[in-house]
């Protein structure tokens, strides 16, 4: 451990330098004494068991057998990095260590480590993680939050809490931080009961705070526990500075190596953003298993088109997880779902039929807020879960940016370690002053992240199977207005009528995401919708066909990743291009295709119209809100104003 805790300094002494070189940013060094905390910690730990960090990552990870040259190229931006020089020390991640990264803020970073714990369990691999936090994450409700959880499931979890007090409470009680050898036995005994199946523990760990305060700075750890040593007789002073010298060697070593290792190839680093889709190797027992959806209520052609999409979306989950074992649904529960009205009330009896069919371990409900459940959610897929969290009902969507935004950017910071087969679901919007954004339009600008909105039944339950089998986070956007009144797959036949809301569909194939489907084609016009709007579009293509319009309706289903050459082929072809969105018109999914418009600009005949809400806040009376809504009269309007003579430079 002594020359651990010498190897942790030294590496930031060479990092130091390189940032006063100019050559990296400054690492933001460990506490006074951090060596004793990183390095007992990780000594008590097992093969395999996991750590993860707040701040500070590379103690703990040099304490775990990193080698400090590569950690430093990572500080460089190199190629030669844990990370291929895209995530930064901070956050290299290297499962054959266990160290799943450093995650910046705890309300990121404790839930995703829960969350690993998580998947460890269900797999049944017996590994402990172990979670290092500091005092800005003892207010955080995420923390509180997480343990709760972990407590929940019984989850093997040990959360080593630093704080600035002289005997702060906690399961495992007091550790004094800067003796290694005590924070070693500490984490001894909480791990074994955490594998023993005790669930989780939280340790306070005093630091250097307290003493700084009090005037009196403490020894260094590693000199402390040098004195320890030679006391016993196990150290001489010869020893040491033969040890001193060999691991500052070794960093002169490290930083020649550093900076020789090639920049990280920005090319590399876009195509790391999203991984391929794998085959599947087990045949699916979909086709055979009964519906879950029965106590959404009898098949009914009348019912509304919400509770078609719902028991559409419902259905494809059992049948996701009768294909998978790894994949699990989680919802908030407690005081989180006392209210379930609408959507929620829909959905309540799906998620019952489901959790008697595949047991409380892969369906369960969890007392914490939705921002805490997608973050754990990340962790558990990034350790071979394919969770599913179902939000419907949930916190509005701007919340759950944040670990939606982590959940996308881990692959790449990962240097494309990390797959995270994450599914969200989301409403659309609600209707009301504070919650009431357009989902998608809020996370669109989120790298990594892949979007759906379904407009029919089918598209639900397709979209749904490949984001579950996809190894990318993926939020599907349940758009219940007026989702499910096309006909058929593809809004060209089957059960239904296009006034009127289609049927579940039956055991159909996965919808392809980032593939967008024309629903009704046209020489005149293009008209791109979303959701609610698709049927709409529909409609006025119907009755504009009475007056010798010919409309062709595109379904996006997906606006991230967003087909553009399907759009922009029909563009070319008619000459004209209606976009029509249920969001914000500025930063909204049909922004970002009027604005990829300019390409086929020479072939438009006429400005492309942008339908969508005005960019003012909802408002709680009915007649001013059904004023920023948009329907089939304003399709209809932009439909005549791209066929009136206007000069194309003058774009709308």
């Amino acid at each position: 451990m002594l020359r651990s805790m010498i190897r942790v300094r030294h590496f930031e002494k060479a990092a130091a330098l390189l940032a006063d070189r100019g050559l990296a940013p400054a690492v933001r060094p460990l506490p006074y004494g951090g060596e004793a905390l990183a390095v007992g910690s990780c000594a008590a730990l097992r093969p395999g068991d996991r750590i993860a960090a707040v701040d500070f990552g590379h103690g703990p990870l040099i304490a775990r057998g990193a080698r400090p040259d590569r950690l430093l190229a990572e500080l460089l931006g190199g190629t030669d990095g844990y990370c291929r020089g895209t995530g930064g020390p901070a956050f290299a991640f290297d499962a054959g260590l266990g160290f799943i990264g450093a995650n910046g803020p705890g309300e990121r970073a404790v839930p995703a480590a829960v969350g690993a714990a998580w998947a460890d369990l269900r797999l049944g691999r017996g590994h402990v993680t172990l979670v290092l936090c500091g005092e800005r994450e003892d207010a955080a409700a995420e923390l509180h939050e997480s343990l709760r959880f972990a407590r929940d499931l019984g989850l093997p979890v040990v959360l080593l809490h630093q704080v600035r007090a002289a005997a702060p409470a906690g399961d495992g009680g007091f550790v004094d931080g800067h003796d290694v050898e005590a924070v070693r036995r500490a984490v001894d005994r909480a791990a074994r009961t955490a594998r023993d199946g005790g669930g989780p523990c939280l340790l306070a760990v005093g630091t250097a705070g307290a003493e700084r305060l009090a005037g009196e700075p403490p020894a260094g750890a590693v000199a402390a526990y040098a004195e320890r040593l030679t006391a016993r007789g196990v150290l001489d002073a010869g020893s040491l500075r033969a040890i001193e010298r060999e691991e500052a060697a070794a960093a002169r070593a490290a930083i020649r190596f550093a900076e020789a290792s090639r920049p990280a190839d920005p090319d590399q680093a876009f195509h790391r953003l999203f991984a391929e889709p794998r085959p599947r190797t087990r045949p699916s027992p979909a086709r055979d298993r009964p519906r879950t959806v029965a106590a959404t209520g009898p098949h009914d052609p009348a019912r509304t088109a919400a509770a078609a999409v719902t028991a559409a979306v419902w259905d494809g989950l059992g049948d996701a997880m009768a294909e998978d074992d790894c994949v699990v649904v989680v919802r908030q529960g407690g005081r989180y779902g006392e209210t379930r009205g609408g959507r929620g009330a829909r959905a309540d009896g799906a998620f019952r039929a489901l959790e008697a069919e595949f047991g409380g371990d892969r369906v369960r409900e969890a007392r914490v807020s939705g921002a805490v459940l997608l973050g754990v959610c990340a962790g558990a897929a990034a350790l071979g879960l394919r969770p599913v969290a179902d939000l419907l009902d949930g916190d509005a969507v701007a919340e759950l940016a944040g670990p939606l935004e982590h959940a996308g950017r881990l692959r790449s910071m990962s240097g494309g370690a990390v797959d995270v087969p994450l599914v969200c679901l989301v409403a659309a919007a609600d209707r009301a002053p504070a919650p009431s954004r357009a989902a998608h339009a809020v996370l669109l600008g989120i790298p990594g992240l892949k979007i759906a909105v379904p407009s029919t039944p089918d598209d639900a339950r397709g979209l749904l199977l490949s984001a579950v089998r996809d190894p990318n986070p993926a939020v599907l956007v349940v758009d219940e207005d007026g989702a499910g009144r096309v006909t058929g797959a593809n809004g060209t036949g089957g059960a239904g009528t296009a006034d009127g809301p289609a049927p579940v569909p039956d055991r159909t194939c996965a919808v392809a995401l980032g593939v967008a489907g024309v629903v009704r084609p046209g020489d005149d016009v293009t008209v791109v919708a979303l959701g609610s709007l698709v049927p709409e579009a529909l409609r006025v293509a119907r009755r504009l066909a009475g007056d010798g319009i010919s409309v062709e309706v595109i379904d996006a289903r997906t606006v991230a990743p967003l087909d553009l050459e399907t759009v922009l082929e029909s563009a070319a072809r008619t000459g004209r291009l209606v976009v029509c969105d249920n969001a914000h018109r500025t930063g909204s999914f049909a922004a970002v295709v009027i604005a990829a418009a300019q390409v086929v600009h020479p072939a438009l005949k006429a400005p492309p119209q942008h339908v969508a809400w005005e960019d003012l806040p909802v408002a709680y009376a009915p007649v001013p809100e059904a004023r920023r809504l948009v329907g089939a009269a304003d399709i209809a309007a932009a439909i005549r104003l791209t066929l009136m003579d206007r000069p194309v430079s003058l774009w709308a």
